[in-house]
């Protein structure tokens, strides 16, 4: 059952290309039915999504109803459309659309089961953020307005990222994969997606599949050159040790800056905002390409690209951000190219005013489509800070500030020896093709604007070491991307035989020896970013193990290893109790089994996972006015008093208390297991049974369900 399900969400999303190809094949001009069949395929999600999302927040449009109707109605909408052109289409033309389209679905379908395959070694929902990860999904799902009731903070809504997790959901729902199994097929549709889009941007570019293929690979797969040479160094020694897969990311001890790149989140499988706003940054990235390549902004194209953008920003808003700023470069550079052609700076200006007016025209229709979760979203962050005067007010040491060379070296020092060398060689054909340099600067903009400026938020509250750690990580995501991409681009232009629009004759290079040192260059680069992905199969998947054991992809197996009943006692509440519901579960820390009935039964906790709730729920103005070393309320005070008063409930041995408490957080449910027991032990539950009823119990769980009037549904 697991192979329909898993086969069933990668059909809906191809499927969903019916949606986004009448747009699409108007704005591509059909000049690649690969990519334009690719660009079809993930924006006629987002066409799907956002509406579905617009309506539920703003009106009474219930999700679960509006999302199967409005489907089948863009179905078949998209449907007429592509064959009424279709008809007019030359037989020819057909049979070539149709095996592009193909080959997509088929490279795409292999690359989705490849990885899920892998992922089949190891598919818990369990560890790091997976099982928050799991519990905005969830929320995200079975929810039918917009923003959900937290499932960690009863009575408020989610403050958080959660648009993501709605796609994804949508997805799920509409293919019916149970959330435990579509958990793990959204890691490997973003994978697949991923690489297909980051080879299709340079391959719309001009470079043959080679380098089209080597970009998909570097974007989605490959590993640093700082891993590279730790697991040399490390294998040096006596005896030999190992380099951790996690010093990809963490890449000293300790870390107090974090450099994840997406090889590393495909390998812990956290479906973080980040990983799934990857495809759509890529998107933007396809369709900012076409813009390129357009002598008049194309209104239509905009359209599509703004709200490709606001998706992004939607799903991660620091996606929105770093594609502003490719689009910002990319007009500058077309007025730098008309004050290189012309020697007249305010005539360049005033001839490239319709481009202007057309970049202001992406960020004002962007913002708009954002405004409505805007509306009802409060930042936890308070601006952009300077660095060296926050190293300064707080005494900072040895915090990884400036970045160390090492670090930079390792990360981008490839990708800025390729970039250098390919914008020198091929410095006369980059005339109108300046793609590759605005990729590049956008990168080089971001890397310098983590070492001046920070974004303040719970790191830098809680623990001032850390205060850019997610800085650096967040734009530091993009800006692998970028540069991947924009070096492939670059070194297909000087190392080439010839592009697909450029002719044999007139694309050669002579044979010199910077061209031959720079093949074995790639060639030893390349060979260096597979240290990663080797040592991350073999020690996070155990796929080199004599022990290793093919799990399935139920992500909620883990459970009869970790907490025996509970499996089968969430199997029941998923199915007995339909409606989103506030549970009473045990209340702890992040990182830990707390929060798993409600991360995989969809229910409302009065309060869990602490920290992260308290990192969304900032209080940013009385942090930012806190002095170095200050005890300020920042709102976890409020927070921990509801885990005081969960421990109260179970600990009372009042009826009456306790009847008070429940109602005061709505509970209609009181979920009693191994966790609740080893977690209060002056637990009491005789109050519970004469509060209410027993529902269930085997396996050690004892469920109660409360009466009406102490709980309230939500």
């Amino acid at each position: 059952m697991t192979a329909v399900h898993v086969l069933a969400f990668y059909a809906l999303t191809s499927v969903a290309s019916i949606i986004g190809w009448p747009v699409i094949r108007r704005v591509s001009g059909i000049e690649s039915h690969a990519a334009a069949h690719m660009a079809a395929k993930v924006c006629g999600l987002l066409f799907l999504a956002y509406p579905i999302w617009l309506l539920g927040s703003l009106g009474p449009f219930d999700y679960q109803i509006a999302a199967p109707v409005l489907f089948l109605l863009a179905l078949a909408l998209g449907g007429l459309d592509i064959a009424r052109w279709l008809r007019a289409v030359p037989a020819e033309k057909r049979r070539k659309i149709v095996r592009a389209v193909a080959a997509v679905e088929g490279v795409g379908l292999l690359l989705y089961l490849a990885y899920l395959f892998i992922r089949s070694f190891k598919p818990e929902i369990f560890g790091t953020e997976r099982m928050m990860d799991m519990a905005l999904l969830q929320g995200a799902g079975r929810t039918h307005y917009f923003p959900f009731v937290d499932p960690w903070y009863a009575g408020k809504t989610v403050n958080y990222y959660y648009y993501g997790a709605y796609l994804v959901s949508l997805i799920a729902n509409l293919s019916r994969t149970p959330y435990v199994i579509a958990y793990s097929c959204a890691l490997g549709l973003v994978y697949s997606n991923a690489a297909l889009l980051a080879a299709l941007v340079v391959r719309e570019y001009g470079a043959r599949w080679r380098y089209a293929i080597l970009a998909g690979y570097l974007v989605t797969t490959a590993g640093t050159s700082f891993y590279a040479g730790c697991v040399m160094i490390e294998g040096a020694k006596t005896p030999p040790q190992v380099c951790s897969y996690a010093s990809s990311t963490r890449l000293f001890t300790p870390s107090y800056i974090i450099n994840e790149i997406p090889s590393y989140s495909f390998t812990v499988g956290d479906l973080h905002a980040h990983v799934l706003s990857l495809q759509i940054f890529l998107l933007a990235l396809l369709l900012i390409g076409w813009v390129a390549k357009a002598d008049r902004p194309p209104r239509l194209l905009l359209g599509t690209l703004a709200l490709v953008v606001a998706s992004a920003g939607l799903t991660n808003s620091w996606d929105a951000l770093s594609l502003s700023l490719v689009i910002g470069l990319l007009v500058l550079a077309r007025i730098v190219r008309r004050m290189y052609q012309t020697k007249n700076y305010l005539g360049a200006v005033l001839a490239e005013w319709t481009w202007i007016t057309a970049g202001a025209a992406i960020a004002a229709a962007t913002f708009a489509l954002i405004v409505p979760f805007l509306m009802k979203f409060v930042s936890p962050v308070s601006g952009i800070r300077f660095v060296p005067s926050y190293v300064a007010i707080h005494q900072l040491t040895n915090v990884q500030w400036p970045t160390p060379p090492s670090a930079l070296l390792g990360i981008w020092g490839m990708f800025a020896a390729g970039i250098g060398w390919g914008a020198v060689a091929a410095r006369a054909r980059l005339a109108g093709r300046e793609l590759p340099i605005v990729l590049a600067v956008a990168g080089g903009v971001l890397i310098l604007f983590v070492e001046v400026f920070f974004v303040p938020d719970i790191y830098s509250v809680a623990n001032p070491a850390f205060f850019r750690a997610n800085t650096t990580f967040k734009f530091g995501y993009h800006t692998w991307s970028l540069l991947s991409i924009a070096c492939v681009m670059l070194l297909s232009l000087t190392l080439s035989e010839g592009t697909r629009r450029v002719t044999r004759k007139t694309a050669a290079l002579p044979a010199g020896l910077s061209t031959k040192i720079a093949k074995v260059a790639i060639a030893a680069a390349v060979f260096a970013s597979l240290f990663y992905p080797y040592q991350a199969l073999r020690q996070f998947y155990g796929l080199t193990s004599s022990q290793r054991l093919d799990q399935g992809l139920d992500g909620m197996a883990f459970m009869r290893r970790e907490g025996p009943g509970d499996y089968e006692a969430i199997e029941f509440m998923r199915h007995a109790i339909r409606e989103r519901s506030v549970v009473l579960e045990a209340a702890g820390d992040s990182y830990q089994y707390f929060g798993r009935v409600s991360a995989f039964a969809g229910s409302i906790a009065p309060v869990n996972w602490l920290t992260h709730e308290w990192g969304w729920r900032l209080d940013s103005a009385a942090a930012a006015k806190a002095l170095p070393k200050q005890q300020v309320e920042t709102g976890y005070g409020k927070i921990s008093a509801i885990a005081n008063d969960v421990r109260e409930i179970y600990e009372t041995h009042e009826a009456e208390r306790a009847r008070v408490l429940l109602e005061r957080y709505g509970v209609r449910y009181v979920y009693l297991g191994a966790l609740e027991r080893n977690t209060y032990k002056n637990l009491s539950d005789a109050k519970f049974r004469a509060l209410g009823q027993t529902i269930y119990e085997a396996g050690g769980v004892t469920i109660f369900e409360i009466r009406s009037e102490a709980a309230a549904t939500k």
